[in-house]
Formats: structure tokens, sequence, C-alpha cells
């Protein structure tokens, strides 16, 4: 009786899993006594990667005579990494929602050319990062060959057509938006009520009204931050459970295409910093402003859950109006992402060409960057919207029936998505340094 309570509703079956949870607790303690002494923040991050790395890396070796670990360790860690991504993401919607309705009642900005400058620039960033991917698969040549993995999905998610994405962003349910995230249906929604309350401003009636936004607005934002400041503790057990659950053994299937691909992330990244420096922003000043945001996308994996932190940054950090953070944050989690919805999917489709031997000619490359483009539209910011990204780009392109071929790659993508995600939200970034530039020239 007691066995059975162990290992099948606590999940311990054996001492590694007490090992491993004890050490995670004995680090928390420590990162815990270093955030007391007001040691260095981001030394502190840094430390916490390298304790959920090392964790990882033993797990993973360990695993092969306990494989009990696989499972049990990561779900406890699971319980504390995926948990601090649950709370980031309850709190994500709420933010948008009171932040698009506040940044229509009080900015005296024009919101309709605002939202369009910053959809230009996200489209811009996507385009540029689409054609990196194009240029640096001929320069780094992508494999001819891969086995089909046996431990993953081999069918297509379903795909919605342009014309369903476009209509699911009409709210049609003010609660069924909130219980499904649709986040872009949310902002359409945010941007009607505030119109309607900016339009009845000057009625004394709706004053009150006016004032519960902007309370409910501090409010989020201290609930957004206090949630924030969790992040050290839980990068420990979100690095750890990609490395023990991934380890090394899959990525030798792809490893060609899994260095591509960083290289070309790490070539838009240097892009961006050039745009940064473009747009009068210091490039050193840049990245110290952004690493908090940049190391959460890292380890979580996803461009939702990094937006309260990311909004954060633009407005206290890069000083950029919190009217200008809140749209370009809310836009960019959900469209324009240059690491999910621009260099992967341009990979994905000459990989599966260069397999299947398919001619790739000029109008090849210009048909596939205006669908990536597209297909970038309202791809939800959250882990493993890349493989809905995918699935429309392969669509777009013809070669949806050749989606099981791209088993290694979906089996790894929990490592791809690592650098995607960062390169999706310091897009992000950019694109509020962009805009609020153009809007001070304005």
């Amino acid at each position: 009786m007691l066995e059975t309570f162990l290992n099948g509703y606590l999940q311990i079956s054996n001492w590694t899993t007490v090992f491993f949870i004890f050490f995670f607790l004995v680090a928390v303690v420590m990162i815990r006594k270093l955030d007391k002494m007001e040691y260095n923040y981001t030394k502190i991050l840094v430390l916490a990667m390298m304790i959920g790395v090392v964790l990882g890396l033993l797990g993973n070796w360990m695993a092969n005579e306990y494989p009990t670990i696989t499972k049990e360790v990561s779900s406890w860690y699971g319980l504390v990494g995926y948990g601090f991504m649950d709370l980031l993401k309850m709190v994500a919607i709420p933010l948008v929602f009171i932040s698009m309705i506040r940044v229509i009642i009080t900015t005296k900005q024009d919101f309709k050319k605002l939202a369009i400058r910053t959809v230009i620039v996200l489209a811009t960033t996507t385009v540029i990062a689409s054609v990196v991917a194009i240029l640096l698969s001929g320069i780094l040549p992508l494999t001819e060959s891969l086995t089909t993995a046996t431990d993953t999905q081999n069918s297509i998610r379903e795909v919605s057509t342009f014309v369903t994405t476009l209509r699911g962003m009409i709210p049609s349910n003010a609660v069924d938006i909130f219980a499904k995230g649709n986040i872009l249906a949310v902002i359409v929604l945010a941007f009607l009520l505030g119109i309607s309350l900016k339009s009845l401003e000057s009625n004394e009636s709706v004053q009150p009204l006016i004032r519960l936004v902007e309370a409910t607005y501090q409010l989020i934002r201290k609930l957004a931050v206090f949630i924030m400041d969790l992040m050290p503790y839980a990068i420990i057990p979100l690095l750890a459970n990609v490395v023990i659950t991934q380890g090394n053994s899959t990525i030798l299937g792809a490893i060609n295409f899994v260095v591509v691909l960083y290289v070309a992330i790490i070539v838009m990244f240097v892009i961006h910093l050039v745009i940064v420096r473009l747009f009068k922003q210091p490039v050193k000043e840049y990245l110290k402003a952004v690493k908090k945001p940049l190391l959460l996308a890292f380890t979580s994996r996803s461009s939702l859950g990094t937006l309260p932190v990311t909004i954060d940054a633009m407005t206290t950090k890069l000083h950029i109006p919190s009217g200008i953070a809140d749209i370009v944050g809310s836009f960019g989690a959900n469209m324009g992402m240059n690491g999910c919805a621009g260099i992967y999917p341009t990979l994905v489709v000459i990989t599966l060409a260069t397999m299947l031997k398919i001619p790739m000619d000029i109008s090849f490359f210009i048909m596939l960057v205006f669908v990536v483009v597209l297909g970038s539209f309202g791809i939800a910011g959250i882990p493993g919207a890349a493989t809905m990204s995918v699935a429309i780009v392969l669509t777009g392109m013809g070669l949806v029936e050749y989606y099981p071929l791209l088993g290694v790659i979906l089996a790894i993508d929990p490592i791809l998505d690592m650098g995607r995600t960062m390169l999706n939200v310091n897009g992000t970034l950019v694109a509020g340094v962009v805009v609020n530039e153009l809007e001070k020239k304005k």
C-alpha cells in the first residue's frame, strides 16, 4: 500500500527522485540568501542557469540506470518551472486587456497609426529573418536525409486558413476568448471597449470607470512584478527539464539543422543590434536593459509567458512610454516572431525541399518569404507555437504531406525552441525601440 502511494501518487519510487528534489531545495535556499544579500541579479540568473544545466546533465546521465528519473524528476521540477510559467500566462492576458484599454483612454497618440506602424516593423523584421535563413542554408547546406523519429507526433496539426485566422480575431463571446487564451481577440475586444470609453471620457458618470481601469492596471502590474521576482527559482527546473528529457542522443540525428538554425539566430540577433544602433539606442545599454526577458525567454520557451517581463523591460529599462510598450509587447507576442515564425519554418521548408530534391529557384524563395510572413500573423506566443507556424507554411508551399519526415527535428523541438523564443522576444524589444523613435520623429 505504501509503495503504491509513493510510486503512483507521490511519484517517488527510489532515492534518485529524493536526491534531485533535495538539491533543488538547496539551490533555492542558496539563491534566496544571495538575493537577501542584494547580490547582482544577473549573476544570480546565470548561476541558476548553470545549476539547471548541471542537474539536467546529471539526470540525463543517471536516467540510463534509473529510467524513472525522466518521468518523476521532470514531474516534480515541472511543478515549479511550469507552475511559474502558468502564473505568468495567467497574468499576461489580463495585463494585455487592461493595458490596451488604458493606452487608448490615456494616450495622446493616434492609436491606429501606432498599431499599423508596429505591425509593419514586426513584419519587416520577419522578412529579414526569413531571408537570413535562406542565405545561410546556402552557405551552410542542410542535411539531405533525416531518419524519422518514432517517439514524436507524425501527423500535422490542424491548420487554419488565413481568412479563418482573421475571423478568429473577431470576439464572438467575451468569456470564451479569455477562457481559450485567444489573445488577439482579447486585444480587439479591449480596443473596442477602449474606443467606446474614450468617446465618453468627458462624461462625469464614466469617471469612476476610468479610475477603476487605472487602479486595475496598477494592481495587475504589481502582481506581474511579484511573479517575476520568482524567476531565478523557476529557471533551474525549467532548464533541467529540457536537458533531462532531451539529452544529446536525439540531437545527433539533426545536428546539422541545429547548427544552421542557431547560426541564423545569432546572425539575426546581430542584425537586431544594428537596427537598435541605427535608431539611436546604445547597444551596450540595450543589452543590459533586455537581459532579464531574454534569459527568461531562453529558459521558458514562451513569448507570451515572458510578456510581462518584456513590457517591464521596455518601460523601466529602455524608457519607452507605457502606451507604446503595451501595444508593441502585445502584438509582438502574437505575430512577427523572427525565430518561430521567420527563421524556423523557412529552414524546415528548405530542409524538406533538399531531402525531396525539389528545385529551388528565386520564385520558390519569394513565395516562401511571402507565405512565412502571412503565417507569422496570429501565432500565439506559447511553447510549441512554432509547430503551428511550420504547419501553415508547409500548407502554403504544398509540402504538407511530407510533414512526417521531420520526426527528428520535432523530437528536439525544445532545444530549438530556446533560441527561437529568445529571438522572438528580442525582435519585440527591437520593435519597441524602433516604434518609439518613429513616434518621437513624428
